[in-house]
């Protein structure tokens, strides 16, 4: 890290007693604060009767935003398990927040498809372009995409420091289809799992 930035930031949450994860791109400061305390409440049963998982998050970071300071444009991302088992579903939203456009334009939210294949359901952030190209060329090696693949071209991205945004520890994390154990994420940081 320079003094520029600073490459420390967690960006991928999971609940811990919910098969819940989040992740957020751009303007670091509001998601940082505000995804882990959404998630807390997520996990201590602080909900709306009936509301999904996505929904819910939804509406709490919107409520969050409303008197937050200087808030900059980010995109955050909500994965849920619907089920349990091999008759999960597995969903993805996102919800995203323009600064630089009129204020009823701010907030836009929408569902995205997950392939029943393995491949990358979202690849975002300012290192975008660099982990498609890599993670292509991890892909022909392999002819297929695989959770290899994709998760050394993610990596090898952020090694090769194409994109100067982008650094620190790569982070990501998982859902599981399995009822009692939920996901979690991880992250490696100079040399070290963490």
């Amino acid at each position: 890290a320079d003094r520029e930035h600073w490459d420390q930031t967690q960006k991928v949450f999971a609940a811990r007693n919910l098969p819940i994860l989040m992740g957020y791109v751009g303007d670091i400061t509001f998601p940082a604060l505000a995804l882990p305390q959404l998630l807390a409440r997520l996990d201590r049963g602080i909900t709306r009767a009936g509301t999904s998982p996505a929904i819910e998050l939804q509406t709490g970071i919107r409520t969050l935003a409303r008197d937050f300071p200087s808030l900059g444009s980010f995109t955050v991302y909500i994965a849920h398990r619907e089920g349990y088992l091999m008759r999960s579903n597995f969903r993805l939203s996102k919800l995203s927040h323009n600064a630089d456009v009129v204020f009823s334009r701010r907030w836009v939210y929408e569902d995205v498809p997950v392939p029943t294949t393995s491949s990358p359901i979202v690849i975002d952030g300012s290192g975008k372009s660099a982990v498609q190209r890599i993670s292509e060329a991890w892909r022909a090696e392999g002819k297929d995409w695989t959770s290899r693949a994709i998760s050394s071209g993610f990596i090898d991205s952020i090694i090769e420091g194409e994109d100067w945004r982008s650094g620190g520890a790569p982070q990501w994390g998982t859902i599981n289809r399995a009822l009692r154990r939920f996901g979690g994420e991880c992250g490696f940081r100079r040399g070290e799992w963490w």
